[in-house]
């Protein structure tokens, strides 16, 4: 027998989760239902050990436009209103000091007019010019070392927000189950997805769904998705790979 939901969320990562989580809370939808194809959520790219663990606000990432930045600090306001409100122990997130660096003169004066010209300054308050002997009391290993006459400057703020994007995904989803209509498969993997006249039909190892619409939220599967719906048959996936590194407080 087809079980039938107004929203299916196919993936259980930071993405699926804090959809159903918005979805649940926030919306008139009266069913949604989670397919996640691991036993528990976030176990892939959103587990602590596979990202930055990073929330970007805009203020420090100097490839950003303002327009950007703008866009950016809305949703992390967001996240971190969440994180603050229910998080007060500090399992899930902690604060740090971030800064961007700016050496040299030209490398200055670029933080400089991002700061006082193009608004950076007015859109996050908090955010800062600091110089040498600044930079130094907070991060002595950016100056140890440097010649002296190097122009040195950052722009720093206190409000860095270091995530645990695996454990905020799984308060979402049990916040959200909380919600009447909302249904939640863990290991369950979504074998084809098809639109049909009433919406579309979702295919899993374990039964069939049909939803009135699908979001796909599986990090790289969900291009696999797309293209076998005849969307995005021109596009392709540019792998990035990183280094992370585990470290204990001392």
């Amino acid at each position: 027998m087809t079980e039938h939901t107004n929203l299916i969320i196919v993936g259980g990562g930071i993405s699926g989760a804090s959809l159903l989580y918005t979805v649940a809370k926030f919306t008139d939808v009266d069913d949604v239902t989670l397919i996640e194809k691991e036993r528990e959520a976030a176990a892939i790219n959103s587990h602590r050990t596979n990202n930055s663990q990073t929330l970007h606000f805009g203020d420090i990432e100097t490839n950003y436009t303002l327009e950007k930045a703008e866009e950016v600090k809305e949703g992390a306001e967001l996240l971190a209103g969440y994180l603050e409100g229910t998080d007060t122990d500090r399992e899930m997130h902690s604060k740090r000091s971030k800064m961007v660096l700016g050496v040299g003169d030209e490398e200055v004066a670029k933080l400089e007019q991002r700061y006082r010209e193009e608004g950076f300054g007015d859109l996050f308050p908090k955010l800062r010019e600091i110089g040498r002997e600044e930079i130094a009391a907070l991060e002595p290993k950016v100056v140890e070392g440097r010649d002296p006459d190097t122009e040195l400057k950052a722009l720093q703020t206190p409000d860095g927000y270091v995530v645990d994007y695996g454990a905020v995904a799984k308060s979402f989803v049990a916040d959200a189950r909380e919600e009447e209509g909302v249904s939640v498969h863990f290991g369950t993997a979504v074998t084809n997805v098809e639109e049909t006249r009433d919406g579309f039909a979702v295919e899993t190892d374990d039964g069939d769904f049909a939803a009135d619409a699908v979001v796909v939220a599986a990090g790289s599967h969900s291009l696999q998705f797309a293209k076998q719906m005849g969307y995005g048959e021109d596009m392709s996936l540019l792998p990035v790979a990183g280094s992370f590194f585990l470290a204990t407080t001392c």
